[in-house]
């Protein structure tokens, strides 16, 4: 278990006022302390509050229809389960020693939750500024590829969405290979869940690459669903 003091710092943030993280990293399975349900509560307004606005004024072309996509996918359990592994978050979370055995600091349910209680202690420690721009930092890459496409196919959505749901976990993708001139490389990646590797996929791109090998994966889990 990693100290909130190094979180504070991977956030870019001032370190010396951390009582309201370490609530926000605290799961209820610690009774006997303060946990991140009600911070998660406050977290959850201010990220749509947050991402709205910027949505709604990065793109004003766009109409409420295609707005409210890009919000709902930018915003969903999913995406902060996804924002929440790249922190590595499950590594700062304080959980009962029941939950930390089965496997609690993977579940996309408790990150996305405690990923949401982080950003109230943001907004609530140094304000509306600060989280926004802590929001927009972390969520560019996630905004981006919502707003590509707001209604397109997502096969990597859509794993995310099935593995959180069976198994509480995110789907993990590796580069495995590629071959090719640096002008037409195609690159070869394979998709892992619960341990087994249940995709691959190629592509002219990682993300091209990704999609395939979740779609496969997204094939493999119906053959046993």
């Amino acid at each position: 278990m990693r100290p909130v003091s190094d979180l504070v710092s991977l956030l870019g943030l001032p370190t010396g006022a951390e009582e309201l993280f370490e609530q926000a990293l605290t799961h209820s399975s610690l009774s006997d302390k303060p946990h991140y349900e009600r911070l998660e509560f406050l977290g959850d307004a201010v990220l749509k509050l947050v991402v709205a606005e910027w949505i709604f004024q990065r793109y004003p072309g766009l109409p409420e229809g295609e707005l409210t996509k890009i919000l709902t996918r930018v915003v969903s359990d999913a995406t902060l389960g996804a924002v929440a592994r790249e922190l590595d978050l499950g590594s700062f979370l304080r959980l009962g020693r029941a939950e930390a055995k089965s496997g609690g600091a993977r579940k996309v349910g408790t990150l996305a939750a405690s990923l949401e209680a982080v950003l109230a202690a943001i907004y609530l420690t140094h304000g509306r500024e600060t989280v926004a721009a802590v929001i927009q930092r972390l969520w560019e890459r996630e905004l981006a590829a919502a707003a590509a496409a707001p209604g397109a196919e997502n096969f990597k959505a859509r794993l995310q969405e099935e593995t959180q749901e069976r198994f509480g976990t995110l789907p993990i993708y590796r580069v495995v290979g590629g071959e090719g001139p640096l002008h037409q490389y195609i690159f070869f990646v394979e998709v892992e869940v619960e341990g087994q590797i249940l995709g691959h996929g190629r592509g002219a791109s990682k993300k091209q690459a990704e999609q395939a090998a979740a779609s496969e994966a997204l094939t493999a889990l119906k053959r046993t669903s």
